[in-house]
C-alpha cells in the first residue's frame, strides 16, 4: 500500500512561508501555472520529458562546467562519495518494496559518484536528473544558501537539500556527508514526483514540474504549503542571488 506522503513532509515552514501561504490563498487557485524555468544555455541543463533515459555519473560529469569553490566549508562533503555498503543500505531502507518498475530503476541510479566544487555538483544532479540547473541552484539558495553542514526542523533536516531523515528513510546519515549524494537523492526524487511514480504522492500529475517542486518541501500535491514553496523558488530565480559577487 502506497503512503501517505503528508505524513512524510520533507519540508520545512517559517514565518515567511505562512505569510507566502495567505497571498497564495487570497489570489486562488484560477491563474495558469508558470512554466518551468528554461534551459540556461547548452542543452546539458534542458529538463528532460517523462520517460527519459538518465545519464551516467560520467555523462553527466563530462558536462560540467568547471568553476571556483564559493562554499569552501563544504569542501570535506564535496569530497566525499558513498561506498557501495553505503548505498545498499540507503536501497534497503528507501522504500524497498514499493513503487514500480520505474520507481526502482529511478532510485537505483543514486550514487553520489561525482566529486566537485559545490556549483559543478549542483550541475552534475542537474543534467542526470535531466532539470535545469538554475531551478536546483534556486532550491538550493531556498533549503541551505549552498552549505552542506546547514541543520533544519530541530535537527531533523540536513546537508544542501534539507533531506529529513525521518521523511527520507536511509538518507542518514550520507544526506550529511556528501555533496553529491545530498543533491543525487533530491534529483531522483524531484524526477519520481515529476513522472508520476513515486509511491508515496497521491493525485500526482505526469510532467507537472512545479507540481514536483512544491511536493519536495510539503510532501503533498499543490497543497498551500507546496504553493507557498514554489512562488518563493520562483522569486530566487528572478533574484539569481548566486551570479552576485560574494554569494
Amino acid at each position: 500500500m502506497a503512503l501517505d506522503a503528508r505524513t512524510h513532509r520533507p519540508g520545512r515552514r517559517s514565518a515567511l512561508a505562512a505569510l507566502l501561504i495567505t497571498a497564495v490563498l487570497v489570489a486562488g487557485c484560477s491563474e495558469p501555472r508558470p512554466q518551468p524555468p528554461a534551459a540556461d544555455g547548452p542543452p546539458r541543463s534542458r529538463l528532460a520529458p517523462v520517460g527519459a533515459r538518465v545519464l551516467s555519473d560520467r555523462e553527466a560529469a563530462a558536462r560540467v562546467q568547471r568553476v571556483p569553490e564559493r562554499r569552501p566549508g563544504n569542501r570535506t562533503q564535496n569530497a566525499t562519495v558513498p561506498t557501495a555498503e553505503e548505498l545498499a543500505r540507503y536501497r534497503s531502507a528507501y522504500v524497498p518494496d514499493g513503487g514500480s518498475a520505474r520507481f526502482r530503476e529511478l532510485r537505483d541510479r543514486v550514487t553520489g559518484g561525482f566529486t566537485g566544487t559545490t556549483e559543478e555538483i549542483i550541475q552534475w544532479a542537474a543534467i542526470k536528473w535531466g532539470l535545469p540547473e538554475d531551478l536546483v541552484r534556486a532550491q538550493a539558495v531556498d533549503e541551505s544558501t549552498w552549505h552542506m553542514d546547514q541543520v533544519g526542523d530541530g535537527g531533523r533536516s540536513f546537508g544542501i537539500m534539507q533531506i529529513k531523515d525521518e521523511a527520507m528513510p536511509g538518507t542518514a546519515p550520507l544526506s550529511r556527508e556528501s555533496t553529491a549524494f545530498n543533491l543525487d537523492h533530491y534529483g531522483f526524487v524531484i524526477r519520481s514526483y515529476y513522472e508520476a511514480v513515486h509511491p508515496w504522492l497521491r493525485d500526482a500529475e505526469a510532467g507537472d514540474l512545479w507540481g514536483a517542486v512544491g511536493a519536495w518541501f510539503s510532501g503533498a500535491w499543490h497543497d498551500a504549503d507546496s504553493r507557498a514553496y514554489v512562488d518563493r523558488v520562483q522569486s530566487i530565480l528572478r533574484e539569481r542571488p548566486w551570479e552576485r559577487p560574494g554569494f
